[in-house]
């Protein structure tokens, strides 16, 4: 009897401590911790702006800095043709152009929002896991740093690549603007108000330009596109239930152009049909079919896009 009373005071002091201490019992899922790994395919990366310029691309981009608002949310990569006996002070100059830090990339730099980096001499840029590389030259890089940094941006960022094309001379950023359109990006040439015409009438010419125009007016385009849902929303969650829409789209394409681009990968056709959306500034799928049918002009453009080959540059997702 007494080995019974003990049994139970020992629980009931049991009792009053749990009480006291606030304890309380916990379950199987409490354990379990976050799924970062599924937290982690809800992070979106922000929009990277490349930017290529050669002879005279230096008062183009303080231009564009001048009329850029500095909150946009992207951030903004700067690739020269350099000498590699030529010390930058670059970053120092462009510093006065804008209130975003303007930075000289170093090795494994990480992207932020709102800030400027700005290529060094005697290496070239590329991008990787959300941070800037450094490569060393080799010779005749200088002549593609631009092809250079921007093919390797696109595969990456896809619909949050942006190219832009300044002053210069060569083709270098022809080849890089392509990548760009390609992965589903949106690109930008300077008009003639640009020095040297050579760079961005190359790329414009062989058909990779979205928008062709003077740096200022660049300027205020980035700052319209941010704001589409193109620019921070995947595909996927961007055309769940628009089946009836695409369809009408496919139709469209096969009665005007003659070929039938549901029998293509449709995650690399999806992209190109919002790429265009937030080129003409559409949020609504039902609205792009509609311009499709009335214009063909967007017609042709969208053809285009389609048929622009990846295969050279990068494997499509």
């Amino acid at each position: 009897m007494k080995q019974k009373k003990t049994v139970k005071k020992t629980v009931v002091a049991s009792e009053k401590n749990k009480k006291k201490t606030g304890a309380k019992k916990i379950t199987s899922t409490q354990k379990r911790s976050p799924d970062k790994t599924a937290e982690k395919k809800h992070i979106k990366p922000f929009p990277i702006v490349g930017i290529g310029g050669s002879a005279g691309g230096q008062e183009a981009f303080s231009t564009l800095l001048e009329h850029l608002p500095v909150n946009l949310g992207m951030a903004y990569v700067y690739i020269q043709h350099l000498s590699p006996k030529y010390e930058s002070f670059l970053p120092q100059i462009l510093q006065r152009k804008t209130k975003m830090p303007v930075l000289a990339v170093k090795n494994n730099m990480l992207l932020k929002k709102d800030h400027v980096y700005v290529m060094p001499s005697k290496y070239n840029v590329t991008v990787a896991d959300g941070k800037l590389k450094l490569q060393t030259y080799l010779k005749g890089d200088s002549l593609h740093s631009i092809d250079h940094f921007l093919n390797s941006l696109a595969p990456l960022y896809q619909q949050n690549a942006i190219g832009i094309i300044l002053s210069g001379t060569g083709t270098d950023g022809t080849l890089g603007l392509m990548s760009i359109k390609a992965g589903g990006g949106v690109t930008f040439a300077q008009d003639n108000t640009a020095h040297y015409l050579d760079m961005p009438h190359h790329a414009a010419d062989m058909g990779y330009v979205d928008f062709v125009m003077p740096p200022d007016r660049i300027a205020k385009e980035l700052a319209s596109l941010v704001k589409h849902p193109y620019a921070v929303t995947a595909q996927n969650d961007f055309l769940p239930d628009k089946k009836n829409e695409l369809r009408k789209i496919h139709m469209l394409m096969n009665s005007k152009r003659g070929v039938d681009f549901s029998h293509y990968k449709q995650t690399t056709i999806h992209r190109r049909i919002m790429r265009r959306m937030a080129v003409n500034k559409i949020n609504d799928l039902e609205a792009y079919a509609q311009l499709l049918k009335d214009n063909k002009t967007e017609v042709d453009a969208l053809y285009h896009d389609m048929l622009i080959t990846v295969t050279n540059f990068f494997r499509d997702p």
